[in-house]
């Protein structure tokens, strides 16, 4: 296997994020303030979150491709982090009322933000070479642009039907428009970089969640069990990502960057559920996020296994047994309904569960290979005392 030598994620990168912390924060908070919570409500929201993450997704792939911190990077991003703040505003999930108006400006955001994607490869052109992969790339992103501009005009009705469809062209279109050499040229190990940063900044928007609705002075146990088994579901998935993962890998990202759209969507949910099991009148609602999330959580978790160290690649058994935990977990929820630290509780002993099942099985798999266990204590007081004894 080839080995990638990292490219560094760019402060402009982080900068860039900053537009989806803003637009995180607006898609959780107007799903939880809807009167009236349907299932189109939850549809809309599910979409909303793919759209987000699609613009996201071509954004990464453009500095993973060509971004190197120049002044095209730079003076594009700005325009692009301020669309993306002004799309998040008319973010609406109360379906029944959206205007034609909000429509409008909701895809005329839409349109300018793979405008400037497009306007950065061009720029890219320019200075590099008009090569196929950056035609392939600014051709796919006029599509993007294009498509939603019947919305704009009110060509087209904005239904169901037809948001599927043209909220759903840049996740399905790349894999009918393959580079010529059948892999993108990328930088493995700064996709899964940016897959992380971006998790880590959803989780915060969870850690926000359960701070300022189960306070400590007023719910102290089942606000700390929350914050538990919310940082255990974290540890696992860094776990998975940073341990399991063979980073530095010859591969394009594109499943680990999808895997990841059911990660952050599943996150959202726990967000969501948490803000909605404080509230007593939501609890049912709230119990029914939760579950959601955990099952799209473990199933976004799991699915990155495809790229895992050869030795550390998931067996039957594993699966088996995670399966099991979440389906024993889920069910002692569902029962125990109408008692919250109970359902806290559940939280902890499955995301902790969890976490033990990834430990055995990296530990049974380096067994059987006859591979030494690792001691991170050891090699941490190592480099300790080497630091120690240069500075003196």
């Amino acid at each position: 296997m080839v080995s990638i030598k990292a490219k560094r994620v760019s402060n402009y990168e982080l900068f860039f994020d900053l537009a989806f912390v803003i637009a995180m924060g607006q898609l959780n908070g107007n799903l939880y303030h809807v009167q009236h919570l349907t299932a189109s409500s939850v549809i809309s929201f599910i979409f909303t979150n793919i759209i987000l993450l699609s613009i996201w997704i071509n954004e990464v792939y453009f500095f993973n491709q060509y971004g190197d911190a120049r002044r095209i990077d730079i003076y594009t991003i700005i325009p692009l982090m301020y669309f993306i703040g002004n799309l998040s505003l008319y973010f609406d999930f109360e379906v029944e009322t959206i205007t034609a108006n909000q429509v409008t400006i909701f895809n005329a955001l839409l349109f300018g933000i793979y405008a400037v994607i497009a306007l950065q490869y061009t720029l890219k052109g320019r200075l590099l070479g008009f090569d196929k992969e950056i035609k392939r790339s600014i051709a796919n992103n006029l599509i993007y642009a294009l498509s939603v501009l019947p919305f704009v005009f009110q060509f087209l009705p904005a239904n169901p039907i037809t948001m599927s469809f043209i909220y759903l062209i840049p996740i399905i279109l790349p894999f009918f428009n393959q580079p010529q050499s059948g892999k993108l040229r990328t930088n493995f190990p700064h996709l899964v970089e940016r897959a992380q940063l971006l998790t880590i900044l959803t989780f915060g928007e969870a850690a926000i969640a359960i701070v300022n609705h189960y306070p400590m002075m007023q719910v102290p146990i089942t606000g700390i069990l929350f914050f538990l088994g919310m940082s255990l579901a974290f540890m696992v998935y860094m776990s998975q990502t940073y341990l399991n993962l063979e980073h530095h890998q010859n591969a394009s990202g594109g499943f680990l960057l999808y895997a990841h759209i059911i990660i952050i969507i599943g996150v959202n949910f726990f967000t969501i559920g948490m803000e909605f099991l404080a509230d007593t009148q939501h609890r049912a609602h709230g119990l029914t996020f939760l579950l959601s999330a955990i099952i799209l959580y473990y199933l976004g978790v799991g699915l990155t296994n495809y790229y895992n160290k050869p030795l550390y690649r998931l067996k039957k058994e594993t699966i088996l047994y995670s399966t099991l935990t979440i389906v024993i977990c889920c069910s002692l929820m569902v029962v125990f309904r109408s008692h919250l630290p109970l359902i806290s509780l559940f939280l902890v002993i499955l995301n902790y569960w969890m976490s033990r099942i990834i430990l055995l099985a990296r530990k049974k798999a380096r067994e059987r290979n006859n591979i030494p266990h690792p001691n991170p204590r050891q090699k941490f007081l190592k480099e300790m005392r080497h630091h120690h004894n240069e500075k003196n």
